[in-house]
């Protein structure tokens, strides 16, 4: 009740999210209604949580989806730096080690995603064995 600002999600993290919020605050919601409300999701249902439940939000420029790396748009613009060490850290996360990592095609990439997300593998963003940046795609 006191955030006002969009949330931008997937189409199944958003219902992941209403159905954990329906189960953990005690919200009578059969399985059929929710089942029914995704089926016709121009259906409005209001439904009153009898508890708070507590919610973490991130803003997460870079995601991971099989191989590759989705940079989205920073539209809430996050700082530069802010906004390379996410991506960093994401391709830390599959076992890529900070030397490895092509940081020039990061801000490629990153100016790139302005208006638009951009995917590349993850294997565009390493620099090869004699320490090149290989080309961005």
């Amino acid at each position: 009740a006191s955030s006002h600002a969009c949330v931008r999600m997937t189409n199944a993290d958003a219902l992941l999210l209403a159905r954990t919020l329906a189960m953990r605050a005690g919200v009578s919601a059969s399985g059929a209604l929710m089942d029914s409300l995704v089926a016709n999701m121009t259906r409005t249902q209001e439904l009153r949580l009898h508890s708070p439940v507590p919610i973490t939000i991130r803003y997460d420029l870079a995601v991971l989806r099989n191989d590759s790396l989705v940079i989205l748009p920073n539209i809430y613009s996050l700082a530069a730096a802010d906004a390379r060490t996410q991506v960093m850290d994401v391709l830390r996360s599959t076992g890529m080690e900070r030397t490895d990592i092509d940081t020039a095609a990061i801000s490629h990439v990153l100016r790139s995603a302005r208006r638009i997300p951009i995917a590349r593998p993850v294997s565009s963003f390493s620099v090869n064995r004699a320490g090149t940046p290989r080309p961005i795609p």
